[in-house]
């Protein structure tokens, strides 16, 4: 028995705004907004980019909103672990683009808004707002990025390119539906 493997260009082109919150290490710490967002320094660059990590994560994470926890029921731990098992991503750093440009660090203020909201963190019964800034990268955006694909089971190629579709539906970055939602282009 031969396994086919598929390899494959991905484009995710953003319909909703980008929402970042990356950790920085430290829940005491107050970053400012442009160290929210991923950056990779390539050259004298410094540019914005999604890691591989966020998009498994939309794809098959069991502890938050995913494509396995949302679309497949009983079936979700079973797909999450097909998906992460079947499913390379050969691109690193997955740089974010708009109009086909990289997004610069030096250009923050004009590529980016700030979003101010407030969180709700429940403690001992008490609901204490924690005030947060939020990077906000607006539309259109793009990411470019190649894949390996082996199916397993009932994760076949057909369902493969569904996960990504609904992926588009959840959305990737934080606060996700509301933000970070996108349509795919898969083209082999």
């Amino acid at each position: 028995m031969s396994i086919k493997l598929r390899k494959a260009s991905v484009k995710f082109v953003g319909c909703k705004p980008l929402l970042f919150d990356r950790y920085t290490g430290s829940n005491e710490a107050k970053p400012e907004p442009v160290d929210k967002v991923y950056w990779h320094k390539s050259g004298e660059d410094v540019l914005a980019y999604m890691p591989q990590i966020n998009i498994y994560s939309a794809l098959s994470a069991e502890n938050t909103k995913s494509v396995a926890k949302m679309y497949f029921g009983k079936k979700a731990k079973p797909i999450g672990m097909a998906i992460n098992n079947s499913l390379v991503i050969d691109t690193h750093p997955i740089l974010i683009t708009q109009h086909g440009q990289p997004v610069r660090q030096q250009d923050f203020d004009s590529a980016f808004t700030v979003e101010h909201h407030v969180a709700r963190i429940n403690k001992s019964g008490t609901a204490i707002p924690n005030p947060k800034e939020r990077p906000c990268l607006e539309t259109p955006w793009e990411l470019n990025f190649d894949i390996r694909f082996s199916p397993s089971g009932e994760l076949t190629w057909e369902v493969m390119q569904q996960c990504f579709d609904y992926c588009g539906i959840i959305g990737l970055g934080t606060y996700r539906p509301l933000y970070g939602g996108f349509r795919v282009e898969v083209t082999e």
